[in-house]
């Protein structure tokens, strides 16, 4: 079976065809060219702005199986990915049973090469994600696994997070934190604001964020490692890992995208499926966040993907729970935001810097390599439904509702998810 991808803005820095719009043709797995010409194929994808790139990684996202099979499968979830444009993704270990064993990450990874998304698991950091005591971190990174954290937990005890990363330098793995002062934060909805006064719900100022990123980064200073700070969320917590990054420290981070797609002004009307943590903050934190995007500073953007059953989401606002479902929108909520935003930046922070952060080779568009390819249509608006979604939960903002950007074509190897448009 053959594939072209027909008349597509390339936007991949390692290719030779960087910046050019090309034909290129997919056959039995491989690019087999790329070119002016237009080669028969047995199916097209065509779009007058098509881009694209080689294929996008979600660097954290929540795929239920096992334990939660009632909110999202390793189908479901996966084929919610491919349809988001990514053909690799990591899976936080927030699962019952915890990934913490070999033999799970094994399970994980089986279907790989029947997938369009392969599946990288993130190893629990500790044993039960319950931050007391540190998993067998050496002995699972025997089965590949180079990133440890404990998912949507953050590490509460600093004396765990020294161990994990002088443990961690010993086979040059990554540590994951979710810098947030959890006992600060307790009972709090939303960010600190006017709009918490108006609306009455107890508040997180910027300072449960940085006072744990302030603390990360000096333990990181004393033990050496790469510590990767995940869910940055405030204008204060950018400029920390800013110049600590000049410092020449090891640290990266990432944001989730509904930071990007939206700021606190979402929860005006009480919207239960934009409720998230960190909070949805300021629009000052918000362009901070895409500033800190376009200039390197954060290294990646994440979907945070936490799907949730409506019994989770259609109560009162406290009472509900945090998470926003987003593998499928990713493209959309980073186009809605209408801010300023560089094919090169998508480049870095959803297609290189995610896998050089995990230890997975990087995919180049040029002829001879294995396909690994996302096409968009950045233009392409149309509707997130139920008959658009594989995704078994439905807990986003955005659902029912005209979005602009559209994924085309994810392409992995043989396996190819093509887009009904």
């Amino acid at each position: 079976m053959s594939l072209l991808l027909r008349s597509a803005l390339i936007v991949d820095p390692s290719s030779p065809y960087h910046g050019e719009i090309k034909n290129v043709l997919i056959s039995n797995g491989k690019i087999d060219s790329i070119s002016d010409a237009v080669p028969d194929a047995d199916e097209v994808v065509h779009s007058e702005k098509m881009i694209l790139t080689p294929g996008w990684m979600d660097f954290r996202a929540f795929l239920g199986e096992p334990g939660f099979e009632h909110i999202e499968t390793l189908e479901s979830g996966t084929n919610a990915a491919a349809a988001g444009g990514f053909t690799a993704l990591g899976s936080m270990p927030n699962t019952q049973p915890v990934i913490q064993n070999k033999e799970t990450i094994r399970a994980l990874k089986s279907n790989n090469e029947q997938r369009v998304t392969s599946l990288y698991p993130i190893g629990a950091l500790t044993k039960d994600t319950e931050g007391k005591e540190l998993t067998e971190i050496l002995d699972l990174t025997t089965v590949g696994t180079k990133v440890f954290g404990d998912g949507y937990k953050t590490i509460a005890n600093p004396t765990v997070l020294v161990k994990a990363l002088q443990y961690n330098q010993l086979a040059d793995n990554l540590t994951i934190d979710f810098p947030l002062d959890e006992k600060l934060a307790e009972g709090c909805q939303v960010h600190e604001s006017k709009y918490s006064t108006i609306n009455g719900l107890k508040s997180t100022p910027s300072f449960h964020e940085t006072i744990r990123i302030n603390r990360d980064i000096e333990i990181l200073r004393y033990t050496g490692g790469r510590l990767h700070l995940s869910n940055i969320s405030t204008k204060e917590g950018i400029a920390l890992i800013r110049e600590a990054k000049k410092e020449g420290l090891q640290l990266s981070s990432d944001v989730a995208v509904s930071h990007l797609a939206f700021n606190e002004s979402k929860l005006a009307y009480f919207d239960t499926n934009a409720k998230v943590s960190p909070p949805l903050r300021s629009i000052e934190d918000q362009d901070a966040l895409w500033q800190a995007v376009e200039d390197g500073t954060i290294d990646v953007i994440a979907s945070n993907h936490l799907p949730l059953d409506e019994e989770c989401k259609k109560l009162e606002f406290d009472l509900a729970d945090f998470g926003m479902n987003t593998l499928e929108t990713v493209l959309p909520m980073l186009l809605q935001a209408q801010k300023k935003f560089s094919w090169d930046s998508l480049y870095s922070t959803l297609v290189e810097k995610p896998r050089k952060l995990a230890g997975i080779q990087v995919p180049s568009i040029k002829e001879g390599e294995q396909a690994n390819l996302t096409a968009f249509d950045p233009t392409k608006k149309w509707k997130y439904n139920a008959s658009t979604s594989f995704s078994l939960s439905k807990n986003s903002p955005l659902y029912g509702q005209e979005v602009q950007g559209k994924v085309l074509a994810t392409v992995k190897d043989k396996n190819k998810y093509i887009a009904d448009v």
